[in-house]
């Protein structure tokens, strides 16, 4: 014969959770995201910092490689800036650049550092959430007009030279330059 066994189990105690363990675990959470908010949003504010800052050092070298590549002026235009004199952050932030190709396509007259319809766009870029793009405050060391023209040899054209302030708004600035040899740093 065919035997069947049946188990039955019986909870030793109620299943679940109390409202007061409910409320305690809800109380600890919101402790924790009330500390833990602030310097998270500090650590992403100095990330997006950190990427512009190394973002826009990768985009001059582009533009300086590219100008010898391509045997043409290549122009890194800054679209605007955005910084007051410190030590305010990052009043509005913003600010963006343009990389482009000199070469008079479209009409233009190649050389003359003017972004016309028909010559090529390489990149543009516009500053993300908390971070600006700035002048250095000495005004002898900025890029006359706001540009930088490298030339087929990967020279600054008419020695054109400068720094380009990278802000956020913890008071994180960077320096970026671009020397007379074509130098690209960041102090």
């Amino acid at each position: 014969m065919d035997q069947q066994i049946y188990i039955h189990f019986q909870p030793h105690g109620q299943r679940g959770f109390s409202l007061v363990e409910l409320s305690i675990v809800l109380a600890v959470i919101t402790i924790i995201a009330t500390v833990a908010t602030p310097n998270f949003i500090t650590w992403l504010s100095n990330l997006r910092f950190q990427k512009v800052s190394q973002d826009i050092i990768y985009d001059l070298q582009l533009a300086k490689s590219s100008s010898i590549k391509r045997n043409s002026n290549i122009v890194f235009l800054i679209n605007n800036f955005t910084c007051s004199s410190p030590p305010t952050p990052v009043p509005i932030p913003g600010g963006g650049y343009t990389i482009f190709i000199d070469d008079g396509n479209g009409g233009g007259s190649a050389g003359d550092d003017i972004l016309t319809p028909g010559e090529s766009v390489l990149k543009t870029v516009l500053m993300p959430l908390d971070v600006a793009l700035c002048k250095n405050i000495d005004p002898s060391d900025d890029f006359a007009g706001n540009l930088i023209t490298f030339l087929p040899t990967g020279l600054p054209k008419d020695g054109n030279t400068g720094t380009i302030r990278v802000n956020n708004n913890t008071f994180r600035q960077a320096d970026i330059s671009v020397n007379i040899s074509g130098y690209i740093k960041s102090n």
